[in-house]
């Protein structure tokens, strides 16, 4: 005998109803936490601005077939590109998040809030050209929202293989719906799909990569270094000592150095300190004269290095990669 189940029938998870409630019916009345949100979305808009200076980013922004694009749809800031939300919010998010320079939330666990304003954006876009009236106050109270339910997350829990893009799809789905007019019913519909559709690994971070320099091709072959070569890579504070592997997306003059490696010698942090190679923290400069002036932030990019080839190997005990005299 088969039998089915309304699906309507069944009591949500109360963490589900708890978010509905308040993306649906909470006030922000915080003069401070509005202030915030419009900082952190003109970051996420000139980081993403910053990127359509690089070909490797632009290149993913179009559409999969060309021409295949949307009169009247939502715009991506930057481009003349007009898509469904759906394309328009990955081309807004990807430009935004290429640097790896946009805001960050660390708890248990850390993870970038600011992703989902590529969404916001682009659902809000969409409704307005469509004769519906979104303003930028709505946007920044989603936004608000959307931060603490992802914050909240990461406070309480690591997520360990799993990357923290798990709870930002929910913040992301929870603020969008109600963008779209859902209400706590819907919303918590909508979180039980963003919840089941399954969450991506963490294999594009330590364990699973290499503190590894990524480099242009061609400014390594005018310095006598190939794939595999070992490099000492030198700022105004420190020396790290790195294999190097070419990558022709790079821009010439420009090298990367993957960041969450190096703390075997960090005492009392028993995760942490299984996690050896180069720490890349080292080439940065601290002190009051070396913050960027507007954030008050301490420089971990965009750091001014020479570099050069090694002329002893790789010392895997040291987190610089370079054995002590």
């Amino acid at each position: 005998m088969n039998t089915t189940t309304n699906a309507s029938a069944q009591t949500p998870d109360q963490l589900l109803v708890d978010i509905a409630e308040y993306v649906a019916e909470a006030t922000i009345d915080s003069d401070l936490a509005y202030e915030t949100a419009r900082a952190c979305l003109m970051d996420t808009l000139g980081c993403g601005l910053l990127a359509l200076n690089y070909p490797a980013c632009t290149k993913l922004l179009g559409p999969v077939v060309p021409g295949a694009e949307m009169p009247g749809g939502a715009r991506v800031p930057g481009t003349n590109y007009e898509f469904d939300p759906v394309g328009a919010a990955f081309a807004i998010g990807c430009a935004g998040r290429w640097h790896d320079f946009n805001d960050s939330w660390f708890g248990v666990g850390g993870g970038h809030p600011s992703d989902m304003f590529g969404a916001l954006l682009a659902t809000g876009d969409h409704l307005s050209r469509r004769g519906e009236k979104v303003s930028m106050a709505t946007i920044l109270d989603l936004a608000i929202k959307a931060y603490e339910i992802l914050g909240l997350h990461l406070m309480q829990n690591a997520f360990k293989q799993f990357d923290y893009t798990g709870p930002l799809k929910a913040a992301t789905t929870a603020v969008t719906c109600r963008m779209l007019g859902g209400d706590r019913g819907r919303i918590v519909d909508a979180l039980s799909q963003g919840w089941i559709d399954g969450q991506p690994l963490r294999i594009f971070r330590a364990p699973f990569t290499g503190p590894r320099k990524n480099w242009a091709s061609p400014d390594a072959a005018a310095r006598g270094l190939g794939d595999g070569d070992v490099a000492d890579v030198a700022s105004k504070t420190a020396t790290v000592r790195v294999p190097v592997k070419l990558e022709s997306d790079l821009q010439p003059g420009t090298v990367a150095l993957p960041h969450g490696w190096g703390h075997q010698h960090a005492a009392g942090l028993s995760v942490a300190s299984k996690t050896s190679g180069v720490n890349v923290n080292l080439l940065a400069a601290d002190g009051p004269r070396e913050l960027e002036r507007f954030s008050g932030m301490a420089h971990l990019t965009g750091i001014l290095v020479q570099v050069t080839p090694a002329t002893e190997l790789q010392d895997a005990a040291s987190w610089s990669g370079i054995a002590a005299p």
